[in-house]
This record gives structure tokens, C-alpha cells and sequence, in this order.
């Protein structure tokens, strides 16, 4: 297993009445300093994850969720509870670089609560989130460069999703700007463009470049392509401004 398999997870939503669960999407713990200090927050490291997944509206109702991790020894899933945490929540406004003007979101969920503020009640070993999990954040770069040796961490489903112990399932996958569309696909290494069952579409994908590093996600996956959010370019710059905070 390589790092980024570490720092994926995958996100569900707990269903009342011992129902189970069901999956909502994927994120990725990400260390960037800059960022939580220009929001005042003493902790580096989020959980990063597109505002379709889980939002601060989310985090400030009743509903709980988990996100599920690989263990570091491959054998389980090392999971934690997220509730009732939206003070240490932000939507942001993610970058977009193919031809559409919609908006995108990404939602960062500081992982300092864990032991201090008993917002995330954790089950399994101490310290992941903090430790060998968290991805570096890419260094801000022109559209051209940005664009060039990115991949993705694309995560399935196996088992059903009303599981707690489902194994998490990955495949590495380079993502392409495709000029006479002006959209992205993903293509294996052989060149080939891929393609997913639309009736059981992957849960989400990490955006990472040829040095680990991390870029953004997929906010979803259709047959003839996919929409990333990258990071905000101003805030990998170390800038902030009001208009990239929705919350």
C-alpha cells in the first residue's frame, strides 16, 4: 500500500433506527498549514471532501456519520465518528479548470476535536489522523502545470453498503484534459479511456500528482466524463479572501 491509500476514506451516514448505514462519498486527510492558520485553527491536518458528501449544514444538525480508513497493516478498517463539529467545518469554493462556470464545493473538516472536545468519538488506534495518514498539499501552479501528471485514487464499493467492515477497494487511474471537449476522463496506463457501470458508479476519487502530493477530488463519475475540484489557487498561495468561504 502506498500513502495515498492511507489517506483516503471512505464517508457514510448513519440511518436511524439501527438501520445501518449508507455510503455518502470519499475524502482525504491533508495537512496544510497555511490554510488553518488563516482561519485561526491550531491544527494542520483535515479531512478534505466534496461539499455533496458532508457540509458544515451537516455538521451542524443531528445526524452522524463515519469515515472509514484502510488499517496500517491492510487486515480492517480504522473508522472514526464525525457529529455536531460545524464550528470546526468550512465550505469552500473549489477551482475549477474544465469548460463549465457552476460552482463547486469542497468541505474541510478539522481532525483536531479527537480527544480535546469529544466531537469525533473514535474506535481503533490514536493518532492516524495526525500522524501517517495526512497527505502534503500540491504547491500552487499555472492551469498548464497543474494539469500535467495528475491520477486518481478511484474507490469502490464491494460489499453492502449497510456494512460498517466493508473492505475500502482502490484503483490508481491518470486523470486527462481532453482539449476538443474542454472536460476530463480518466484513462488506465495503457491509454485507454475508462468507463464506469453508471448503476454502480465508484463512491469517489482523490486527485494526487506524481509526487504524492494532494489536488483535489472527483465530485462525480458519468460515461463520458468526470468533474474534479481542485483546491482553491489562492489559498495553496497562502492568501485568503472572503468570496471562497460559504460558511
Amino acid at each position: 500500500m502506498n500513502k495515498v491509500d492511507f489517506a483516503v476514506c471512505r464517508i457514510k451516514e448513519k440511518l436511524p433506527k439501527s438501520q445501518g448505514f449508507a455510503t455518502r462519498g470519499c475524502g482525504c486527510v491533508v495537512c496544510h498549514e497555511r490554510l488553518s492558520s488563516s482561519w485561526g485553527w491550531k491544527c494542520p491536518y483535515f479531512i478534505v471532501t466534496p461539499s455533496v458528501v458532508l457540509c458544515h449544514s451537516d455538521l451542524a444538525s443531528e445526524k452522524s456519520f463515519v469515515a472509514e480508513f484502510s488499517s496500517k497493516d491492510g487486515r480492517g478498517l480504522e473508522t472514526f465518528e464525525i457529529k455536531q463539529m460545524s464550528d470546526f467545518c468550512k465550505d469552500v469554493v473549489g477551482r475549477r479548470l474544465d469548460n463549465l462556470k457552476q460552482a463547486l464545493y469542497l468541505t474541510f473538516v478539522s481532525v483536531d476535536p479527537l480527544g480535546k472536545r469529544g466531537f469525533f468519538k473514535k474506535m481503533g488506534k490514536r493518532g492516524s489522523l495526525q500522524t501517517y495518514r495526512p497527505l502534503n498539499v500540491m504547491e500552487s501552479k499555472t492551469t498548464e502545470e497543474l494539469m500535467e501528471s495528475l491520477f486518481c485514487h478511484v474507490i469502490t464499493n464491494l460489499f453492502s453498503e449497510s456494512t460498517i467492515n466493508s473492505p475500502l477497494t482502490t484503483q490508481i487511474y491518470k486523470l486527462e484534459f481532453e482539449l476538443e471537449t474542454g472536460k476530463f476522463c480518466l484513462q488506465d496506463f495503457s491509454g485507454h479511456k475508462k468507463t464506469f457501470n453508471q448503476e454502480m458508479p465508484p463512491i469517489g476519487a482523490v486527485i494526487f500528482n506524481n509526487k504524492g502530493e494532494f489536488a483535489g477530488l472527483l465530485r462525480n463519475f458519468s460515461d463520458s466524463c468526470v468533474t474534479p475540484v481542485f483546491l482553491p489557487e489562492l489559498f495553496l498561495k497562502g492568501k485568503r479572501e472572503k468570496k471562497y468561504i460559504y460558511n
